[in-house]
């Protein structure tokens, strides 16, 4: 990771008519694209860069993109390969001095993308305000993946017009979710001419809102949300591959089940939100399942949905301690959200067994969607739970036990090059 630039001032773009179209890739500088037609290349860019990360580029990281390095490190996935890189995360044996495996970096470069974009459409075609919305909208998912799988002490950095670095100082995940609230906030802004930006944009303030534990203005956040509601990316075989399903089939990793003791039966509950599916043998030997909707390289992934708007509603309710319109909201999914209708929940009563269902709900509806590990830190930093009830603890199916890592340390070029970073890659590494 020393050998990379700190901070990333090139945008790779596409001349293409969709992002699974591609007529002549190529790697282009803002300067020469100030323009209608250019402003629009820098658009196709910045969304093919987050998508990348989100859940396509094999070469990001020894572990793939964004949803598998958070499934290994929430009790979603485990490796099933004898690759190291892929079991540091797994096993969450993580020292500030290791790194994020590739992560962090190309968060950074995703989100430098988005803000280049922005600035381009903002001069070059600012009538299309939802072009501008919806990187807003990417550019704040960015900053909430940042606050949830790193440690406190990300800096925001940014470039100037003569691509000279500016360098940010680090921020607590508190002040990156803070930040995150702005950015899409600023997509609700330009999206006012597109119900899915608005729609996507809303359901990503609410869940930066949860991670900084205000769940009733989450809850207001989503309101206009309809249920039906879905963004999803765009991929194909041949160009944006969904590389969060392909190293499933190709066996790096398989669906989990009872990780570390604390980890959910996703494979065993036989639930057909994930519908688990064997597809072979890792190359340690293990059995390969993967959910049903992750067939190909051309499946899509999930970024935000009305499904996920209602389980924030469910959540704010059951924090306010109205249980009946908590149970409601998730039996309302159960019965309308998937085919066939699901048999209602029961309430639990117990105010801790409530907090377990609800969470076990999100994390089957949202399976391998990005949302599950932030969701444990917030289990133990919301919920009070102990770091040893909700991560991976035990034996490590390689030899030795879980680590206690719990976060992603930033990655040392950014601390080595950073002056503002002070030699640290964490203020802390709390939950």
């Amino acid at each position: 990771m020393t050998s990379r630039k700190l901070i990333p001032v090139l945008l790779i773009a596409c001349a293409c008519s969709d992002l699974t179209n591609v007529d002549a890739p190529d790697l282009v500088q803002r300067g020469g694209l100030s323009n209608a037609n250019g402003a629009v290349t820098f658009f196709n860019g910045a969304v093919s860069s987050f998508y990348s990360v989100f859940g396509t580029s094999a070469s990001y990281s020894a572990s793939g993109p964004f949803l598998t390095n958070s499934g290994l490190l929430a009790d979603e996935l485990i490796a099933t390969s004898t690759f190291s890189g892929l079991n540091e995360l797994d096993r969450h044996l993580l020292p500030e001095t290791s790194g994020s495996q590739g992560t962090y970096f190309f968060l950074q470069v995703a989100r430098s993308n988005q803000v280049q974009a922005i600035a381009v459409l903002k001069q070059a075609l600012p009538s299309q305000r939802w072009r501008i919305g919806q990187l807003y909208g990417f550019l704040g998912y960015v900053e909430t993946f940042l606050a949830e799988v790193m440690c406190s002490g990300v800096p925001l950095s940014t470039v100037n017009s003569d691509f000279t670095p500016q360098y940010g100082a680090p921020l607590t995940t508190t002040q990156l979710l803070e930040q995150a609230v702005k950015s899409f906030d600023s997509a609700l802004v330009y999206s006012t001419d597109s119900v899915r930006i608005l729609s996507l944009a809303r359901v990503g303030k609410a869940r930066a809102l949860l991670n900084l534990d205000k769940p009733a203005e989450a809850a207001a956040a989503v309101a206009g949300v309809l249920t039906a509601f879905s963004f999803i990316t765009e991929h194909s075989v041949t160009v944006q591959p969904n590389n969060a399903a392909m190293f499933i089939l190709g066996g790096r990793y398989t669906i989990a089940d009872g990780k570390g003791t604390n980890g959910l039966n996703y494979r065993t509950a036989n639930d057909q939100r994930i519908n688990a599916v064997l597809v072979g043998n890792g190359t340690d030997g293990t059995p390969v399942y993967r959910p049903s909707r992750l067939a190909s390289a051309a499946s899509p992934n999930i970024l935000a949905n009305g499904i996920e708007a209602r389980l924030v509603e469910a959540e704010a309710a059951l924090r306010a301690g109205d249980a009946t319109t908590w149970l409601a909201k998730l039996n309302d999914l159960r019965a309308n959200a998937t085919t066939p209708a699901m048999t209602p929940l029961v309430d639990p009563v117990n105010a801790a067994a409530r907090v377990d269902l609800q969470f076990r709900e999100r994390a089957i509806w949202l399976f391998l969607t990005g949302h599950r590990f932030g969701d444990m830190r917030r289990l133990v930093r919301q919920y009070g739970r102990g770091v040893n009830t909700v991560f991976p603890t035990g034996p490590y199916k390689f030899g030795g036990n879980f680590g206690t890592d719990i976060q992603l340390p930033i990655d040392v070029a950014e601390v080595s090059n950073n002056p503002l970073m002070a030699g640290k890659a964490c203020i802390d590494r709390n939950p």
